[in-house]
C-alpha cells in the first residue's frame, strides 16, 4: 500500500521499559515474520505521519540498532526509564515537532490493526479538540490521540497519576471511539501471553 500523503498527526512509541515480567525486550520479540516494534512500525507507516518517535531506555541499543533499518523514525532516549511511563512522553514531547495531534502507543500492543489506526486518524480529523480513546467492547485502550496544545500541560506533570491525569483534568474534551479490534487491549506482559499470540502469528517460540 502507498503512503498517504504526510499527516500532520505524529506518533509516538513508548519502548523504554525494562520488561521485568516478561524477562527480555518486548520491543525485540519475534511476532510472525516480524518483532513486537517492527510489527507497530509496518503498521503505522502507511498514514504517513508527520514524525514517529520511538523513545527507548533500558534496552536501548538492540533498540537503536533495530531502528537502523526505519530511517523514517526519531529514536529518543530517556535517560531515566526508571521514572516510568509519563517519563519517556515527557522525553517524546521535549523533542517532537509542532502537530495537530499526537498518538501515544506502547510497544506491547503490537496488534493493533491498521484499520483501526485509519479509523481513529479519521476521527482526529473531524474531532480537532478531543482527546481520543479507543474503544472495545467497553474496555478503553491504547493508541490515546492528543492534541498538540496539550503538550506543555503534559511537560508539567509529576507522578501519579500520570498522563491519566490529562483525562480527568478535561473530561469534557474525552471522546471514545468504538473499534473492532481486541489488539487495543491486548498488552502482552509475561512469557505465557506472548506464547499465545506468538502461537497464533506463526512465530517459531522456542521451547
Amino acid at each position: 500500500m502507498a503512503p498517504d500523503k504526510n499527516s500532520s498527526q505524529s506518533i509516538v512509541l513508548l519502548a523504554a521499559g525494562a520488561s521485568s515480567r516478561m524477562g527480555r525486550s518486548k520491543p525485540t520479540l519475534p511476532l510472525g515474520d516480524s518483532t513486537f516494534l517492527g510489527r507497530i512500525l509496518d503498521t503505522v507507516r502507511p498514514l504517513a505521519p508527520r514524525e514517529t518517535i520511538v523513545v527507548v531506555g533500558e534496552q536501548r541499543w538492540a533498540l537503536l540498532r533495530m531502528l537502523e533499518a526505519y530511517p523514517w523514525v526519531k529514536p529518543v532516549v530517556n535517560p531515566d526509564p526508571i521514572r516510568g511511563q509519563l517519563s519517556s512522553l515527557q522525553a517524546a514531547l521535549m523533542n517532537l515537532q509542532p502537530c495537530s495531534r499526537f498518538w501515544v502507543h506502547l510497544a506491547d500492543h503490537p496488534l493493533v490493526t491498521e484499520r483501526t489506526w485509519r479509523i481513529l486518524w479519521e476521527e482526529a480529523e473531524r474531532s480537532p479538540e478531543a482527546l481520543l480513546l479507543p474503544e472495545y467492547q467497553g474496555r478503553r485502550g491504547h493508541p490515546v490521540g492528543i492534541p498538540y496544545a496539550f503538550r506543555w500541560e503534559i511537560l508539567n506533570f509529576t507522578g501519579a497519576p500520570g498522563l491519566k491525569r490529562l483525562f480527568l483534568d478535561h473530561p469534557e474534551l474525552v471522546k471514545t471511539v468504538p473499534v473492532d479490534d481486541p489488539g487495543i487491549v491486548a498488552d502482552i506482559d509475561t512469557p505465557e501471553e506472548y506464547l499465545q499470540i506468538a502461537r497464533a502469528a506463526g512465530t517459531g517460540v522456542p521451547g
